[in-house]
């Protein structure tokens, strides 16, 4: 009992001593930080978080490190948490990682999060944003937009001009990652449609997907209103849709998006399917 009571007047004599400075030392006697720690930190985890859907929510900072464990059927949105302990709000500075160890690719704030992997992130001016140090975009491959018509779901190929290609980077309708050039990227697609023709209006209701070897990593729909009537709820028109994701990408890895097409024809209130229209489409990758 002597010995922890002598333990903990020095404890405090040591915290009083850098009252002044503001700095608190564990295992140092001059701290020249506000915490200054000479070992290892350890940063505790809370409770598994079980995926089963396409959404999850992480409740709140009790704990720095979660685990994201379950089998979901695709890639997940993750919903950050606000709040420290329920009621009080987050600060800008917080940290969080994030374990992910199930089989799909989860995203928070547009940061995907590879299966296997973990992510830190750090919470500023409202959001969370991943920790990584990119020294500034490297490469630029981008394919300008060209018109393709869309029949259901399908690879989208008609590009007009290829920019800083990179040799054979692009093939057709795939985008390979270079040798060397694995890393962070920002993918952007989308596509833009206009509805009216000769017959009658036309409802396009059809989404933009980005897939990275072959899995949807990120999707965008669109459906758009003028006057006509509806069809299946939906009014008929011209609209665009634009998807983008932050995603480490491996050399090797491919990147290729799909336009995904349903439209019907409105005249005297009836709706019938109608035939494929043209999209005009863009893609672009960029490493960050």
């Amino acid at each position: 009992m002597i010995k922890k009571i002598l333990f903990m007047l020095a404890f405090a004599g040591t915290i009083i001593a850098h009252a002044q400075t503001g700095n608190i030392g564990i295992g140092t006697a001059l701290p020249t930080t506000k915490l200054d720690v000479n070992g290892g930190v350890t940063y505790q985890e809370g409770a598994p978080i079980t995926v089963n859907g396409t959404t999850i929510v992480i409740p709140d900072l009790s704990f720095s490190q979660y685990r994201l464990a379950g089998t979901p059927s695709s890639a997940f949105t993750i919903t950050g948490p606000t709040t420290s302990d329920g009621t009080t709000a987050i600060i800008s500075g917080a940290r969080l990682t994030i374990v992910n160890a199930t089989s799909q690719s989860g995203v928070l704030n547009s940061f995907s999060i590879l299966p296997g992997l973990a992510q830190e992130f750090t919470y500023s001016n409202g959001n969370w944003t991943a920790i990584r140090n990119p020294s500034g975009p490297i490469g630029l491959f981008a394919k300008s937009a060209g018109t393709q018509v869309i029949t259901a779901a399908q690879v989208i190929t008609d590009w007009v001009v290829t920019t800083n290609n990179f040799g054979t980077a692009w093939n057709g309708s795939v985008f390979t990652v270079p040798a060397s050039m694995q890393g962070w990227y920002n993918i952007t697609a989308g596509y833009s449609t206009s509805a009216n023709y000769a017959g009658g209006i036309r409802t396009p209701h059809q989404h933009v997907l980005i897939r990275v070897n072959g899995i949807t990593v990120a999707q965008a729909s669109a459906a758009v209103v003028i006057t006509g009537g509806l069809v299946s709820g939906n009014a008929p028109g011209s609209g665009t849709a634009n998807a983008s994701i932050n995603y480490y990408l491996n050399a090797g890895d491919q990147i290729s998006i799909v336009g995904n097409h349903l439209s019907y024809l409105v005249s005297n209130n009836a709706s019938t399917p109608a035939a494929a229209e043209p999209l005009l489409t863009y893609l672009s990758v960029l490493k960050q």
